[in-house]
C-alpha cells in the first residue's frame, strides 16, 4: 500500500520529540531454556521502552514473540532483527532482535511448536530504545493540531487530510516521484496537456496551434496535435470538407431538398440536382435510358418472367441471379422502408399470399408458401462459426405482445415431430416420446402442474416434473422411481406445502442432512418457497431449498 505524501513529514514532526524521564528501572536481564512446546521465558516489560531477545541453542520448533497487557491475554509483538532485516512474530533459527514495548506489561519468547532440542533464550529489557529501532507507527487522535514556532507554522488533520498553515511545504527529494503521487517532473510545457506514462514520469504534449485537435498517435498511441487545423465554429447543417492541405473548413453552402454532393475534380464538391445528365452514365446502348425521378410509380405490364444479373427462366417470375461482392457484409435482396401504418391497419415487411392453382390431373407433392433451401456454402480459406437457413435476431418491443416468431394457427412439422397447439398447451408428437409443455412461464421439456393440496407424481418417462401449489397440502414423491428423475415444488400459498416420500422405508437428504426414513420436508408458508430433488439412487432423494425454509417435517 503507497503511503500518502504527508506520511514522512508528519513522521519526521513527531520524531522531533524527545521521550520524558520517569523514575523507572533502567533495564533488566533474565534467561530460560524451552524443551517443550508451549513452554515460555518471560520478563516484566512494564514501563520498559524496548526488549531486546537472544535466542541460542540446538533445536527444532518455532517460537513466537508475544505481549501482554492484562497477563491473561497474549498477542504477537514484532521483532526487529539486530542488526537488520524486516521485522517478524516468530522465529524457526537462532539470532537476536529487539522489540519496542511501550505500554506493554510482560514479554515472553513462546514454543508455539516443538519438536527437539534444548532452547537457551536471554530476555534484556530497557529504557532506552535500540539504535536503528524506530515506532511502527504513531497515532493521534482525529482532529490533532500540531504547532511549531510558536503557532506559526500548524499542520492540522480531519477525515483524511493534512492541512500546513503558515508555512509552505517543502519536499526533501523533487520531483515528487509518480508512485508517490507527483509528477515525476520539475517543469511543464506552457500550456501543454498532461498523460500518464505508466510508472515513469508524466508526458506533456507540445503548445498546439489554434485550430488543431489531440489525438492519438500510433504505437505507442502518444497523444499530439494534428496537422491539420479544424474551425472553432460551424454553421448548422454545412457539412465539413478539407478546404485545402491539412485545413477542414465548410461547404460554402447548406444542401437544398433532393440534391446530392457532386465532386468535383481538383477542387471542392458542391450540392447539385438529380438530373438525367447527372446520371446520363447508367444509358447503354442495349437496355432502357434512366429517363428521371419522380413522384409517379414504376410500373411494368409485363408479368413475367424477369431477371435481374442474368438470364431469365421460365419457371421464375422474378430471377435475381449472378455473381456479386459486397463492400463490408453481402445481401441479395435488404428491406429498410418506413412505412406509415392508417390508423387501424396492418404492417408487414414482406406479405406473401400466392394463390396456386392445381393441374387437371397427377399428384402434387408440395405447395409452399414460403420455401426456403439450404444456402450453398463454397470452400474459401476463411473460417465460418455460424450457418443456418433462418436467423430470428429479436422480438419487436413496442407493442402489447412481441413475438420473434408467431404462429398463429395450425400444427407445425418438426423432423418426425408435430407440434399441436390448443389453449395454453402445446402437445409434441412424434417418434416414441411425447412431452407437454403447459402452464405458465416455467415451460420447457417437462411435465408441468398446478394443483391445490395432495397430490402424488407419477413416475414417467419424462424425468423432470414440476408442480405448483396453490394451496396447503403435501405432494408425494413416486414409487419406483428413476434414478436421475427431478421433482421440483412451489408454493404460490402462504400456507406450509410439504414433499413427502412414497413409503416409510424412502428417504429425503434435505440441504445436506438426511431426515429419518419417511420423514416428509415441509416449507414454513412463504409464498414462492420452492424445493428441488433429484433421485440419487434406489430409495433415496436429495432436496435443497431454492427459495424459502424447508424444515423436517416429521412422518
Amino acid at each position: 500500500m503507497k503511503r500518502p505524501w504527508y506520511f514522512s513529514i508528519l513522521l519526521s514532526i513527531l520524531l522531533a520529540f524527545s521521550l520524558p524521564s520517569f523514575a523507572l528501572p533502567s533495564q533488566s536481564l533474565f534467561q530460560g531454556t524451552l524443551i517443550g512446546a508451549d513452554e515460555t521465558v518471560v520478563i516484566d516489560a512494564l514501563g520498559q521502552g524496548t526488549v531486546g531477545v537472544q535466542i541460542t541453542g540446538t533445536w527444532v520448533g518455532t517460537l513466537a514473540f508475544e505481549g501482554t497487557i492484562d497477563n491473561t491475554n497474549w498477542f504477537a509483538l514484532n521483532a526487529a532483527p539486530i542488526p537488520s532485516g524486516a521485522t517478524v512474530t516468530t522465529t524457526t533459527a537462532n539470532g537476536q532482535w529487539v522489540v519496542l514495548t511501550g505500554g506493554v506489561r510482560n514479554v515472553r519468547v513462546r514454543a508455539s511448536a516443538y519438536t527437539s532440542g534444548t532452547v537457551t533464550v536471554w530476555l534484556a529489557s530497557s529504557l532506552a530504545r535500540a539504535p536503528g529501532v524506530m515506532p511502527s507507527y504513531l497515532n493521534f487522535p482525529s482532529g490533532s493540531v500540531l504547532n511549531f514556532g510558536g503557532g506559526d507554522v500548524t499542520v492540522t488533520h480531519s477525515t483524511d487530510t493534512l492541512t500546513v498553515t503558515g508555512g509552505a511545504l517543502v519536499l526533501a527529494t523533487t520531483p515528487l516521484a509518480v508512485g508517490s503521487g507527483g509528477t515525476g517532473v520539475t517543469t511543464l510545457a506552457l500550456n501543454g496537456i498532461l498523460y500518464g506514462n505508466a510508472a515513469n514520469a508524466v508526458g506533456v504534449t507540445a503548445i498546439g496551434s489554434p485550430g488543431q485537435i489531440l489525438r492519438v498517435g500510433a504505437s505507442p498511441f502518444v497523444p499530439a496535435w494534428t496537422t491539420a487545423t479544424y474551425p472553432a465554429t460551424t454553421t448548422a447543417y454545412k457539412l465539413l470538407t478539407s478546404t485545402s492541405t491539412s485545413v477542414i473548413g465548410e461547404l460554402a453552402a447548406v444542401g437544398a431538398t433532393g440534391e446530392y454532393l457532386a465532386g468535383v475534380t481538383g477542387g471542392i464538391p458542391a450540392w447539385a440536382t438529380l438530373n438525367q445528365a447527372a446520371v446520363a452514365g447508367l444509358t447503354t446502348a442495349s437496355n432502357p435510358t434512366f429517363a428521371g425521378l419522380g413522384a409517379t410509380p414504376i410500373i411494368s405490364s409485363y408479368a413475367g418472367p424477369h431477371a435481374i444479373g442474368g438470364a431469365a427462366f421460365g419457371d421464375y417470375q422474378v430471377y435475381l441471379r449472378g455473381a456479386f461482392s459486397g463492400a463490408t457484409n453481402a445481401e441479395i435482396i435488404h428491406i429498410n422502408t418506413n412505412l406509415t401504418v392508417p390508423a387501424g391497419g396492418y404492417a408487414a415487411g414482406i406479405y406473401l399470399a400466392p394463390t396456386f392453382t392445381k393441374a387437371g390431373s397427377g399428384t402434387h407433392a408440395n405447395f409452399t408458401g414460403l420455401l426456403l433451401d439450404a444456402p450453398t456454402i463454397v470452400a474459401g480459406g476463411a473460417a465460418l462459426t455460424n450457418a443456418s437457413t433462418v436467423k430470428i435476431t429479436g422480438a419487436p418491443t413496442a407493442a402489447t405482445n412481441n413475438y420473434s416468431l408467431w404462429i398463429a394457427a395450425g400444427a407445425v412439422q418438426l423432423g418426425d415431430v408435430t407440434l399441436t397447439p390448443s389453449t395454453s398447451i402445446l402437445t409434441l408428437a412424434g417418434g416414441t416420446t411425447g412431452y407437454i409443455f403447459n402452464d405458465g412461464p416455467l415451460d420447457y421439456l417437462t411435465h408441468v402442474y398446478s394443483q391445490a393440496g395432495a397430490g402424488a407424481i407419477a413416475t414417467g418417462t419424462v424425468r423432470n416434473s414440476f408442480y405448483r401449489i396453490t394451496a396447503a397440502g403435501t405432494v408425494t414423491l413416486p414409487a419406483g422411481t428413476v434414478v436421475g428423475q427431478t421433482v421440483s415444488v412451489v408454493s404460490t400459498t402462504a400456507a406450509a406445502v410439504s414433499l413427502d416420500p412414497a413409503s416409510t422405508s424412502d428417504y429425503l437428504i434435505l440441504n445436506g442432512t438426511a431426515l429419518a426414513a419417511g420423514n416428509k420436508a415441509t416449507s414454513d408458508g412463504t409464498i414462492g418457497a420452492m424445493l428441488s430433488c433429484v433421485n440419487e439412487v434406489a430409495n433415496y432423494w436429495r432436496c435443497q431449498a431454492v427459495q424459502g425454509v424447508f424444515s423436517d417435517g416429521g412422518a
